[in-house]
């Protein structure tokens, strides 16, 4: 009897302690929280033209065919058991629920002017999509979809990494995909779970790809790469939107008369900043930024590196303003959407172009988050949001936070955002940090992506080659006729 219960006494230890297991693990179940707003416009106005095309004067409407009433939120697992939730904010109304797994996608429609939240117990990767393609909202049953504006986190949170997850939008044509290689890296691209291309970069090196919409790829490296597809805020080497190293794509056809380029922002101490183009491994631009000041410029480059003696936040802005562009009435269309995010004891500087209309929000996930805005403190909650203005504003947290900048011409007043893809962090790794080793361009040398100089240059020594070695065959034959030569 006593060796049963003595038994009976340790199936029930044992019981507990499994129990207890269960409880602490459970306790400690990761959480990844998104938020966003749907903007409550989306369309686009043009001016007003005549039957062949002649704008009429300085009168805009709005094209029907461009106008969305929703915009769709799109949702790939980075791990098997997945658990997602959608709520609309701020009555926390669930709208979606499903478990997933790893590189199983969902799509949620959203309504126009809707606040959102996502939440998961596994790191996904979350975009928005909206705008109207031949009159119709963005749906995933299209073939085409707006291309996101964005650098994409890895499967760890960093925007440095090994492993990226996403799914696909683009337009039919077109390379907006792009990955770098930060290190020597063999690259393998899988779409839909099947391998689909392998490439080999050096340090430096990049390839632009063409995708398919709505489809999940996984691109998974032997070194560290970033993934890109437009611009908005740009994430710095070290992982955060706050650094001394940034690449980005960028463009050697800057409109000189348009009011847009990449501005960098100066945090707590004057920055001495260097720009590089990549792919030449040369200098393009060097100046100082004063400190909690912006500076506008357009390096002229495919690829380019930023590199900084002092902390910065880099950024694409385009204020829309009249007066340049090849738009109808001198005037040049400029939007954004993307998101940048803030840790404690950061001090980030958040810029929204002063001439233009906007629609832009802190969001918090944790109780007692304070958040700092150009001095003024205040408390917000988990779900809380607020509006930023128009401007450059100083900001600091004692939790992390999520900022989206969203942003469009206010002419004419009637203008709204036409069309948007955005990739959404995920606010818990916002602050994610990590040493990643790199050569800058300058002590890697040229880089072997060959660029339209390079290029013309090799063609030219080919023909001059070619040309001189004829010339030397023709003075080497014997002159005369082989008759002549018999004599």
């Amino acid at each position: 009897m006593m060796r049963r219960n003595v038994f009976l006494i340790l199936l029930l230890l044992i019981f507990l302690l499994f129990a207890l297991n269960a409880c602490i693990v459970l306790c400690q179940q990761e959480k990844y929280t998104y938020y966003g707003y749907v903007p409550s416009k989306i369309w686009y106005a043009e001016p007003k033209q005549l039957g062949h095309g002649t704008p009429v004067g300085e009168e805009f409407v709005i094209n029907p065919y461009t106008v969305a009433r929703s915009a769709l939120l799109s949702i790939v697992a980075h791990q098997d058991n997945t658990e997602v939730k959608v709520f609309l904010l701020p009555e926390m109304r669930l709208v979606e629920h499903k478990t997933i797994n790893k590189m199983e996608k969902v799509f949620v429609t959203l309504p126009n002017g809707t606040f959102f939240k996502v939440q998961t117990n596994k790191m996904v990767t979350v975009e928005l999509l909206g705008g109207s393609i031949g009159g119709r909202d963005v749906s995933p049953d299209m073939d085409r979809g707006p291309i996101p504006a964005s650098f994409y986190p890895a499967t760890d949170g960093g925007y440095v990494g090994k492993e990226f997850i996403f799914v696909a939008s683009q337009g039919l044509t077109g390379t907006p995909y792009r990955i770098l290689a930060l290190e020597d890296s063999e690259v393998t691209i899988y779409e839909e779970g099947q391998e689909t291309s392998k490439l080999t970069l050096k340090a430096n090196q990049y390839k632009s790809l063409v995708l398919k919409s709505f489809k999940a790829y996984r691109v998974v490296s032997t070194g560290n790469i970033m993934v890109q597809s437009g611009w908005g805020y740009i994430p710095s080497v070290e992982g955060t939107f706050t650094g001394k190293a940034f690449y980005t794509s960028s463009t050697t056809s800057w409109d000189p008369t348009v009011a847009y380029g990449f501005q960098i922002i100066a945090h707590e101490k004057n920055a001495h900043v260097k720009i590089y183009d990549v792919m030449a491994a040369r200098k393009i631009d060097e100046f100082t930024v004063p400190a909690g000041k912006n500076v506008t410029v357009k390096p002229p480059g495919e690829e380019i590196f930023i590199e900084s003696d002092e902390p910065i936040s880099v950024m694409y802005v385009h204020h829309g303003l009249r007066g340049g562009g090849a738009g109808g009435g001198g005037w040049a269309y400029g939007a954004g959407f993307t998101y940048v995010g803030v840790g404690p004891g950061e001090t980030v500087y958040v810029y929204i172009p002063v001439s233009t209309s906007q629609t832009s929000f802190i969001f918090a996930s944790e109780d007692g988050t304070i958040v700092t805005v150009n001095g003024a403190p205040m408390e917000l909650n988990e779900d809380d949001f607020i509006a930023l203005t128009n401007g450059l504003h100083e900001i600091k947290t004692t939790k992390n936070i999520l900022i989206q900048i969203t942003y469009w011409p206010r002419y004419p007043e009637f203008q709204a955002i036409s069309g948007f893809g955005v990739i959404i962090p995920a606010v818990e790794t916002v602050n994610f940090k990590e040493t990643v080793r790199f050569k800058p361009p300058y002590e890697v040398g040229e880089a072997s992506v060959p660029s339209l100089y390079h290029i013309i240059i090799v063609v030219l020594a080919v023909i001059v080659a070619f040309t001189a070695t004829y010339y030397l065959k023709i003075r080497g034959r014997p002159r005369g006729s082989p008759h002549e030569k018999s004599k």
